[in-house]
């Protein structure tokens, strides 16, 4: 729902469902203001379509009840001037928004669920024009199957997933370190377990060769794996691993992922899923006009059993 109102087309065709829903309510709704509102959003109906816009007060901020929408500027000022005279549409609005929302499937566990639309919300701030149509829906679909994993990695026991997952293992002194190919065999045999066809080491994208890789509609999604064992911080990760993660969607939508196998020590024990996503957006390479946003998300591996802290 959130996805067909990126355009006027959508928020006309979410308009033109409540009308429709206003016209089969009786008369007899035990609400007074039925009549009214209806009045009211046949009349926005008309302007919308017309291209104009009441020349009354405009309000100081967007409506209340456009505030969740992902409307084009312009779309959300005419929107909330003619709402400014019309408080009842405007109550409407906003708990008809509320219900969808109430109503989307995400994720049973709330911190996964919360994980997902913080992150949403931050793509549609920092990266508007290149965070839309199918390809936002695709960032969506996969956004929450890397929660998911995150969680249920940051969960497991030391040997529970056994030799597939021994790269999450608590690190003896002088230890050789986990290589980004175990997460990556075991990201990707998780995604494909999902019904994603994700690929391993693809080659010739961005003039080199991307570590996940994902195209389940005309663009490709990309997902570069790093390992870091020195200092597991969102600015440390931005200067040493974005440049590489963003040169893979040179030619693609300027969103893509980063997934980092955080093997640091963790003498205080584990961070909670919403300290392991964080979405920067930085400026694209070689001078290129657009800047990039990538989604981060943090692995962490070296893990200290719960006793030993």
């Amino acid at each position: 729902m959130e996805q067909s109102l990126l355009a006027r087309e959508g928020g006309l065709a979410l308009l033109d469902q409540w009308l429709a829903e206003l016209s089969t309510a009786p008369e007899t709704d035990q609400d007074p203001t039925t009549p009214i509102v209806r009045e009211q959003a046949t009349a926005l109906r008309e302007a919308l379509t017309a291209g104009r816009h009441d020349p009354g007060p405009k309000a100081d901020s967007p409506a209340t009840a456009l505030a969740g929408l992902p409307l084009h500027p312009d779309d959300a000022e005419r929107l909330s001037g003619y709402l400014t005279t019309a408080p009842e549409l405007t109550e409407r609005l906003a708990s008809m928004w509320e219900a969808r929302q109430a109503q989307e499937p995400v994720d049973e566990i709330p911190v996964i669920a919360t994980a997902y639309r913080t992150t949403r919300t931050e793509l549609r701030q920092q990266c508007p024009d290149g965070y839309t149509g199918q390809f936002a829906a695709d960032i969506d679909r996969i956004l929450l199957f890397l929660l998911r994993f995150l969680d249920l990695r940051l969960n497991e026991t030391q040997k529970f997933g056994g030799d597939a997952r021994k790269y999450l293992r608590r690190l003896k002194k002088d230890e050789d370190k986990p290589l980004e190919k175990e997460l990556g065999r075991d990201l990707r045999d998780f995604l494909r377990g999902q019904g994603l066809r994700v690929e391993l080491e693809v080659s010739n994208v961005g003039a080199g060769r991307v570590d996940i890789a994902w195209r389940p509609h005309d663009e490709l999604i990309t997902l570069e794996l790093k390992r870091d064992w020195a200092n597991p911080t969102w600015d440390a990760y931005t200067k040493a691993f974005l440049p590489q993660a963003i040169a893979y969607q040179v030619n693609g939508p300027p969103v893509n992922f980063l997934v980092v196998l955080d093997l640091t020590d963790k003498p205080d024990g584990l961070a909670a899923v919403p300290a392991c996503v964080h979405v920067r957006t930085v400026p694209g390479p070689a001078g290129d006009p657009r800047p990039r946003t990538v989604i981060m998300l943090r692995i962490q591996g070296n893990k200290r059993d719960p006793h030993e802290l």
